[in-house]
């Protein structure tokens, strides 16, 4: 049995204390009372918090082996030594210095709540002494270049109507395949065409057609509501019929036009990089309903939508070539597709457009 069993427990309770009181007042110095060490932090960087008592820094600094005796430095250690400290205070003069200068910055806030102060302290000062020594300073800083940007092809098309709107006169040439005809009765079949116009109401331009199995051409002249033909027969100018359906100046309509045609198209493709006559263009491509250029195209084109290409040289965003053409899923019976190939230059350029003489014979 425990020796303590037998003894009262008021008893036991006392003898506890003062056997611990008497271990506690062991460890601490004779005459003083012993004082519960306050917790302590210490920040990152701050010199450690010196020790008071000598029993302290003895059990935390060990006892110091015997140091072997040195020779006396050489001459070029001596040397080596003051060229060190020489450096050390010229480094420590620096790092003064910078922290003289970062002292008055403001603080520069980080997000939240939270801010980085620019201000150096004390303790600071060799930590930035150090940092100058081991960070190269690169002078070499890249001059930034600015982002370039390819533009989408909807701002191509964009600058080319934009621009193709302000056109006051211009040359074409149009090429002609399938079955597009100039008169009513459908016996006079247009195959090309080149000429002149300029806003807003005249046009003066030479056609080749096919009246059964003969090749002609015919020249034309339009100013305002005034419309001018040459004989197929005798090439002498005579007032242009009444049946003559076709009117070039719809190049240049606002609703129907080659502006117009091109703002319906929803998506445009970039096909390629070419050149048209010369010029270096841009070759887009896209689609419409074929009734938004039924009348540009008098109607000559099959199916629900047709192909458009686009050709926007890149310096003014002049539109050189347009080309509209039936898709394979028009043709059904068997005819060659019909396509419409217009080229424009000369845009902006001085043209005239006079008109004729009636009977007087036109030029070939």
């Amino acid at each position: 049995m425990h020796r303590f069993s037998a003894m009262p427990r008021r008893q036991a309770f006392f003898a506890l204390a003062a056997l611990v009181g008497a271990s506690v007042t062991g460890c601490a110095k004779p005459g003083s009372t012993a004082t519960p060490r306050p917790a302590t932090s210490t920040a990152i960087g701050a010199p450690p918090t010196s020790v008071s008592s000598t029993a302290a820094a003895t059990a935390i600094v060990p006892t110091p082996t015997a140091v072997p005796t040195l020779p006396p430095p050489s001459n070029a250690e001596i040397a080596t030594g003051t060229a060190l400290a020489s450096t050390s205070a010229a480094l420590s003069r620096t790092a003064t210095s910078a922290a003289d200068t970062t002292s008055g910055l403001t603080a520069i806030p980080t997000g939240g709540a939270s801010s980085v102060s620019t201000t150096a302290s004390p303790s600071s000062v060799s930590t930035i002494a150090s940092a100058s020594t081991s960070v190269p300073t690169s002078t070499n800083v890249p001059t930034p270049v600015a982002a370039t940007t390819t533009p989408t092809t909807q701002a191509i098309i964009d600058k080319a109507r934009t621009r193709f709107d302000k056109v006051n006169a211009l040359h074409f040439t149009l090429a002609v395949e399938g079955q597009v005809f100039l008169d009513m009765a459908r016996t006079e079949r247009l195959t090309a065409a080149d000429g002149d116009l300029i806003r807003p109401d005249r046009v003066s331009l030479t056609a080749r057609v096919s009246v059964s199995s003969i090749n002609a051409q015919l020249k034309f002249i339009q100013i305002a509501d005034m419309a001018y033909l040459t004989n197929i027969l005798t090439g002498r100018w005579q007032a242009a019929p009444a049946g003559l359906s076709y009117d070039p100046r719809v190049v240049f309509d606002p609703q129907n036009g080659v502006s117009a045609i091109m703002g319906q198209v929803n998506t445009w493709s970039l096909v390629e990089m070419t050149k048209v006559n010369g010029t270096d263009t841009q070759h887009l491509r896209g689609f419409v309903p074929t009734a938004a250029a039924s009348v540009l195209v008098s109607n000559s084109l099959r199916g629900d939508y047709i192909d458009v290409d686009a050709y926007i040289e890149g310096k003014n965003s002049d539109v050189v070539k347009l080309i509209l053409a039936e898709q394979p899923a028009a043709i059904t019976d068997g005819t060659p597709a019909s396509k419409w190939t217009l080229d424009l230059s000369k845009q902006n350029e001085s043209l005239k457009i006079d008109a004729p003489t009636i009977g007087a014979q036109a030029p070939r």
